[in-house]
């Protein structure tokens, strides 16, 4: 990656041994579609009935997606999905709510785990993905395009291609993406698609101080979002992050059995009830993305 190395050659040791201790954090989710502002105040009624609290106030955030230009696009139908996600501050930061740590603003990626590769007759309600965020995210994408490429023993515009393209679509709808200047310029990675998200988060609060088994739930550790895109698409997310595959299938029983609870379930053969804000995006505004990666298994 182009840049200038500040570190000395023990704290790149150092980095380096510290990310390979750095426990892999893996998202298990699992969305229902919100059709309605109805249907919104009737799930916040049920997560309230079921001991969930609103945590923190609205957020709001802009995600730009990256790929390589069409059709020669060496991420999303291979399941890898690069953001940068801008953090705005939002005008009901002082609504009471529960305390929510400020995030910030990042490159990340989600990718399906090596051991976990997904079989494409068989689509499921809940989907498992790596997260991984800042540097260590652009050095994967880099990493993996290098190598996608040259195992196709050809270039497809990455690294030392002309990058005229990133240039132009920047002006076409896009804006201009923050932190843009963290990626390679010859890297030819280029947005293709741009969304802000308004969400507003639930969780079971834990009691501080108290050690009681009776005061647990099978919904601990899980978290509700519940979205609304400026295209006009509203989308519910339960999620819960595990650090070993072992813990997958536990994770999915459980976010399984909420979704259940609050939204009536979702049908694995029910392929569009598990569409995400991005899944939509595409199949709205770039179709012939979209069914590249229905054809290669990343999108059902």
């Amino acid at each position: 990656m182009n840049g200038t190395e500040e570190n000395d050659t023990n704290d790149t040791t150092d980095d380096n041994n510290n990310n390979n201790n750095k426990p892999m954090e893996i998202e298990v989710e699992q969305k229902f579609i919100l059709s309605s502002a109805s249907s919104v105040s009737s799930i916040v009624m049920k997560l309230a009935s079921l001991g969930f609290e609103r945590v923190g106030p609205t957020e709001r955030f802009t995600d730009w997606y990256f790929d390589l230009e069409s059709p020669l696009w060496c991420l999303t139908p291979n399941d890898y999905w690069f953001r940068y996600r801008d953090y705005h501050s939002d005008d009901d930061a002082n609504e009471s709510s529960n305390d929510k740590k400020k995030k910030t603003s990042e490159w990340q990626l989600k990718r399906r785990p090596l051991s976990m590769m997904r079989d494409n007759n068989k689509p499921a309600a809940a989907t498992v993905f790596e997260e991984i965020n800042g540097e260590e995210a652009i050095q994967t994408v880099i990493d993996f395009c290098l190598t996608a490429n040259n195992a196709k023993n050809e270039t497809n515009g990455f690294l030392g291609a002309a990058n005229t393209e990133k240039d132009n679509i920047l002006t076409k709808g896009y804006g201009i993406c923050p932190s843009i200047h963290m990626l390679p310029q010859d890297c030819g990675l280029i947005p293709f698609a741009k969304f802000e998200t308004r969400r507003t988060s639930w969780a079971i609060m834990s009691a501080a101080g108290i050690d009681d088994s009776s005061t647990s739930s099978d919904h601990d550790g899980l978290t509700v979002d519940l979205d609304g895109t400026d295209f006009g698409f509203m989308v519910g997310e339960v999620e819960t992050i595990v650090n070993e595959e072992t813990g997958i299938e536990e994770a999915k029983g459980r976010i399984a059995r909420l979704v259940g609870e609050i939204a009536g379930g979702v049908d694995d053969n029910d392929r569009e009830l598990m569409h995400g804000k991005l899944t939509t995006y595409m199949m709205r505004h770039r179709r012939d993305q979209y069914e590249a990666c229905v054809k290669a298994g990343s999108i059902f």
